[in-house]
């Protein structure tokens, strides 16, 4: 026998298997020194002629190995024996059979990137891969962006498919991709889109006002200006606050946006407070009133006053005279101005005609008394009816002080009526009686107690004519 060193088997496409025969392995056909058998001994002898292999099937299984020793061995009629042995070595030389799309759409993700898998394109069978999973695959381009987004233009992409012998079978599909998310526009809820009122109180919005503060974002970062709209643009004073506009745009690629957003309408614009000196008259009532429109009415805002204040706005008769007042201004958004005035109170109500009373002046008890004093508060009673919106001040046309020497005397005095405002009552001077009534008693030395009683008692006659005095007033 002679056998090759080695023999090269292929597996089949259709079996998956090889099949190995004597033939194959020995480079000659057997000898033997006896002749051969007779037809009827050759069925018996086939081996001595044929030889026989070991291993006569090979799989699969074999394929990628070094080798498979095989041995052939031949027998002659005699049962002589003779063997050789080779190297046999399996191989798979078919390919898979790949079945790919002739066309896929990928769509771009938020980030602007898509994801080529080998199953998007195809899968391929192999007569030797137990499952698809045993074929490696090889794309030539597994990763898409914006950049093959633009102007809709397809591209081939190559699936390979390589089995484990490393036969290949490839295919192209076309690849488009798609980026059809809309842009986006996120605003921070603390610093909105601002329109600032002018001094007219009127103010625009323009759609950079809102790029500025939100910031548009698009998954391959490419909008449209140009494309940008708002529903609204101006504004005036009776929008202060927020308001809801209406944003859109687009994309590169057409994509649209419109989205609503929160405004912020603010008025930065001072109000001018103008303060006016005022002349107030007091009431009948004796009250004099002010408000803040009393000295600012020539105050002014672009968007109009919401309130005024005056740090004083009561008056009596106690204040007749110049006093200062500030005013404060404010609008819709509180803001301020501010502003001093100069307020004079007066009273130009001259009081009623006067009607006079008489009325006895008690000298004091005191020994050394020389004197005794006709007061302001005394001379109001010598005023019986009168009417004045203030407090009435009674003037006699003499000296208001009467000596020692005209007690028990009766003193007839004309008496003048002034209010705060300097107005006099109308008419002539009423005539009035002043009697200084003597005391009770001047003893040489009178004893402190008796002094106190004697006071006492005039201070009672006093206060009993001034009860009865009211009396009559009303």
């Amino acid at each position: 026998l002679d056998c090759r060193k080695e023999v090269l088997l292929s597996i089949d496409r259709t079996s998956n298997r090889a099949t190995l025969n004597a033939s194959q392995i020995l480079n000659a056909a057997i000898t033997d020194n006896c002749s051969p058998p007779s037809d009827q001994e050759k069925e018996a002898s086939v081996a001595l002629f044929n030889g026989i292999v070991s291993q006569a099937e090979f799989s699969c299984g074999d394929v990628g190995k070094n080798g498979t020793t095989v041995e052939v061995k031949a027998v002659d009629v005699s049962g002589n024996e003779a063997t050789c042995q080779t190297n046999v070595i399996v191989k798979d030389e078919v390919p898979p059979v790949l079945e790919c799309e002739r066309s896929i759409t990928l769509r771009l993700n938020q980030t602007g990137q898509a994801s080529l898998a080998p199953s998007d394109l195809g899968a391929a069978t192999d007569n030797c891969a137990a499952a698809a999973s045993d074929v490696t695959y090889v794309l030539s381009k597994t990763e898409v962006g914006c950049e093959e987004s633009f102007g809709d233009y397809p591209f081939p992409v190559t699936l390979s498919a390589l089995d484990a012998a490393g036969n290949v079978d490839k295919c192209v599909a076309t690849v488009q991709v798609k980026e059809d998310l809309p842009p986006d526009l996120e605003c921070a809820k603390d610093s909105p889109p601002t329109v600032q009122l002018n001094e007219k109180g009127k103010g625009w919005l323009e759609v950079k006002d809102v790029a500025e503060a939100c910031a548009p974002r698009d998954n391959c970062n490419v909008v449209v200006n140009d494309s940008m709209y708002l529903d609204r643009w101006e504004f005036n004073c009776s929008d202060l606050g927020e308001q809801t506009v209406m944003f859109g745009m687009d994309d590169t690629h057409g994509n649209k946006l419109e989205k609503n957003i929160t405004v912020r309408v603010e008025d930065p614009h001072l109000p001018t407070a103008e303060c006016d000196d005022v002349v107030l008259s007091v009431d009948q009532e004796g009250k004099a009133y002010t408000s803040g429109i009393t000295v600012g009415s020539r105050s002014q805002d672009n968007c109009g006053m919401h309130r005024m204040d005056v740090s004083r706005k009561v008056f009596t008769c106690d204040d007749v005279g110049k006093h200062e007042l500030q005013l404060w201004v404010k609008d819709e958004t509180d803001n301020q101005g501010q502003c001093k005035a100069k307020v004079v109170i007066k009273d130009d109500s001259p009081p009623a005609p006067l009607t006079c009373s008489d009325i006895t002046i008690p000298f004091p008890s005191d020994p050394s008394a020389t004197n005794v004093t006709l007061d302001d508060w005394m001379a109001s009673y010598l005023v019986i009816s009168s009417h004045d919106n203030c407090p009435l001040r009674a003037t006699i046309d003499r000296d208001n002080i009467f000596t020692r020497d005209e007690v028990g005397t009766t003193v007839t005095v004309k008496v003048e009526a002034e209010d705060v405002g300097g107005n006099k009552a109308p008419g002539d001077p009423c005539t009035a009686n002043v009697t200084i009534e003597r005391p009770f008693a001047w003893p040489k030395a009178a004893s402190r107690v008796e002094k106190d009683a004697a006071m006492e008692a005039a201070i009672e006659d006093l206060v009993g004519r001034m009860t009865l005095k009211e009396k009559v007033s009303q």
